[in-house]
């Protein structure tokens, strides 16, 4: 063999020596556990990919709603962004059985700083029609960003009239020509 053939030899077996540390250690020696347990122990682990993958995959387990719905909603507090996503995604999956999960989503409509998320928690909470849900949606009437009061007027609207009487007035100057088009269009 020549030097630059045993040099390229080298540089390859060096690299499936690490990509098979790395394999180890993201999948573990025995393969990962892709049960209900092993999933729930993801949603609480280290790495926030990880957290997202097992929060995206809970939805497998619709045979015991119960115990992913309080994970997810557990989850909803996760410091990643992308992991909340993932969680209310999920949520959605279980539709009004998430409704063990209506506070913490209010919640997050209240105080998450990103508004995708907001946004999300608005939408999700008109799926489930939780009969606590109208007084979060309707205080999300006021957030900064036009898509969550879009999506809030949208879940309103879900609910029927009796959700929507007490915030007409509201709706109303949301009619105005100055308001943002999605706003007008949404309270039609």
């Amino acid at each position: 063999m020549s030097r630059s053939g045993l040099g390229r030899a080298r540089v390859l077996g060096a690299l499936a020596v690490v990509a098979t540390g790395v394999g180890l250690l993201a999948g573990g020696c025995g393969g990962r556990d892709d049960s209900l347990k092993g999933t729930l122990a993801r949603l609480r682990g280290g790495w926030a990919s990880g957290r997202k993958e097992a929060a995206e995959g809970l939805v497998r387990f619709n045979e015991d709603p119960p115990a992913a719905i309080d994970a997810l909603a557990e989850a909803l507090g996760d410091p990643d962004v992308e992991v909340r996503k993932a969680v209310l995604g999920s949520l959605g999956f279980f539709g009004p059985k998430a409704g063990r999960a209506a506070a913490g989503i209010a919640a997050r409509l209240k105080d998450d700083p990103d508004p995708e998320v907001r946004r999300a928690c608005a939408e999700l909470l008109g799926v489930i029609q939780d009969g606590g849900s109208p007084p979060a949606l309707a205080a999300a009437l006021d957030d900064a960003d036009p898509s969550v009061k879009v999506a809030a007027v949208r879940a309103l609207g879900r609910f029927g009239p009796e959700a929507i009487a007490p915030v007409a007035s509201r709706l109303t100057a949301d009619l105005a020509p100055e308001r943002p088009v999605e706003v007008r269009e949404a309270v039609v």
